[in-house]
């Protein structure tokens, strides 16, 4: 069984496909960017480990082609325990990562990378996870109100990402 979400790509563009993901039994699940029409070009192929916790996961690439008819997929395969897939996002974003559409909510970081203390200005009154460059959740705090700082220096070096509803952002631990 296969999901699939139209979402034209446009060449020498760089690209970040994010999503929260969880089954109800540990499992693998397949994620494509694929063109839907002979002769089925895959832009981008890579498999996530799913375990019962939601996790986050983000890809970035850059698109080598033009392609209106591409779709983002999610292959499901034969087994039959449900899956859960929420907060899909493909965006267009530039070299350094920064999201280029104005439709989606944002996180700000800063200082980014950081050793110790972070702020953290955006959204309000959401539930604000962290997770690890693995998609493992670090951090839960139950309510964001706009503006806060976090001590990250207890946490091991890597990228980290930043949710709050819909809005996304990462960040680096040195």
């Amino acid at each position: 069984m296969q999901v699939s979400q139209e979402a034209p790509l446009e060449a020498g563009k760089y690209y970040e496909i994010s999503f929260m993901a969880k089954a109800d039994v540990p499992r693998t699940m397949a994620v494509a960017m694929q063109q839907s029409v002979s002769p089925y070009n895959i832009y981008l192929e890579d498999t996530v480990s799913l375990t019962t916790e939601h996790q986050y996961f983000s890809f970035t690439f850059q698109s080598t082609t033009t392609d209106p008819t591409n779709k983002l997929k999610f292959f499901a395969g034969l087994d039959a325990s449900c899956l859960y897939i929420d907060s899909v996002y493909c965006r267009e974003v530039d070299v350094t990562g920064m999201i280029q559409s104005e439709n989606h909510p944002s996180l700000t970081v800063y200082p980014n990378p950081a050793s110790g203390m972070i702020s953290i200005s955006g959204t309000d009154k959401e539930k604000v996870h962290i997770f690890d460059s693995a998609g493992q959740k670090v951090l839960a705090i139950p309510e964001f109100s706009g503006g806060m700082t976090i001590d990250v220096s207890s946490f091991a070096e890597g990228i980290y990402i930043l949710q709050a509803g819909d809005a996304v952002s990462k960040f680096i631990k040195r």
